[in-house]
């Protein structure tokens, strides 16, 4: 067994082969970026895509073990994708994977998908042809190589001073810098990035910057929220604009609360869509229905309030809804 970060998994799968890729941590986008290297590799190679199972309870494992046999999956060249979604025993989580890796052949690749910032690793874990891929909320070196690479990958030609003031400016919200890296490529392509040029494109994104607000409030990163905040009420018509689209966000959340089906219109969204909804869905198990439904009737006051031109109090409230979010208890 090994286990890596994924600033590395590029290199790793250009040297490697394994019949098995565990993908954990809470970092939403480093597990869906790394998942889609590790299928685009398996599909050059003829790998097709069989099935996603999920794994909700453990009595879904023998549920799981058994649709495998029956349908002869281990002698075809095929993937399969399981999602672990709920804290799942270590003893029961070996119990898995020695009964897939009986199985397991190189006509079969098995990525396991688990949200979770801790992970129980496997005894003797050194006799499995797996590779563990930690994806969780990238450090400042980590930023910086993931960054780097990422300019290089579509040949931004951008100053050192530039990189360094995004990676400062977007702290650990690799998914809001993956966004600027995009719009300054698409807005400059060939020309040269500057320091200046970069502070122009943050200061004119005021709509990134909201997601960032909203980012940082369910990662519930407390002091980043109320410095964003801070900041987006200097900028005109931008407090209806941040109530109304975490009215949304606080639905959404009521939603995935409610129901096992998540968002069946999901292959018409745009890549950063999809990540907000999977960012979401994943968020979800550390809000009670109680909580969300406490926060929603919340918004809806402030947003009265608001269109009663009582600007200065609803910046009062929303520092309130934020402290409510942050706050672990439920």
């Amino acid at each position: 067994m090994l286990k890596i970060t994924p600033e590395k998994v590029s290199l790793n799968l250009k040297k490697n082969n394994y019949v098995c890729y565990v993908l954990y941590g809470i970092e939403v986008f480093y597990l869906e970026e790394t998942k889609k290297k590790i299928l685009n590799k398996a599909k050059k190679k003829g790998f097709c895509l069989l099935k996603i199972f999920y794994l909700k309870k453990e009595k879904d494992i023998l549920k799981f073990l058994k649709i495998k046999t029956q349908n002869n999956l281990f002698f075809s060249k095929k993937i399969i994708i399981l999602y672990i979604q709920y804290n799942i025993q270590k003893t029961i989580f070996n119990y898995l994977l020695k009964k897939i890796f009986n199985k397991l052949d190189k006509n079969l690749l098995l990525i396991i998908y688990y949200f979770q910032s801790k992970f129980h690793y496997l005894n003797n874990s050194q006799n499995f042809p797996c590779l563990f891929i930690e994806c969780t909320i990238p450090n400042n070196n980590q930023l910086l190589i993931w960054l780097r690479k990422k300019i290089l990958d579509i040949d931004l030609n951008i100053d050192p001073v530039a990189i360094t003031m995004l990676c400062q400016y977007y702290e650990k919200n690799i998914l809001g810098l993956s966004n600027a890296i995009t719009i300054l490529f698409l807005v400059f392509k060939k020309k040269k990035v500057t320091y200046k040029k970069v502070l122009k494109i943050i200061s004119d994104s005021s709509k990134f910057l909201v997601y960032d607000w909203l980012f940082s409030l369910f990662n519930q990163e407390l002091d980043k929220s109320i410095r964003i905040l801070n900041h987006l009420v200097l900028k005109k018509n931008q407090i209806l604009l941040l109530i109304k689209l975490l009215q949304k966000d606080i639905s959404q959340l009521i939603y995935l609360k409610k129901t096992s089906t998540f968002y069946q219109q999901k292959k018409f969204l745009s890549f950063f869509e999809k990540l907000k909804n999977n960012f979401l869905k994943k968020k979800s198990i550390f809000f009670s229905l109680e909580k969300l439904h406490k926060i929603l009737q919340y918004l809806i006051s402030i947003e009265i309030i608001y269109k009663k031109s009582y600007e200065y109090i609803v910046i009062d409230k929303l520092k309130k809804i934020i402290i409510l979010i942050c706050c672990k208890k439920q």
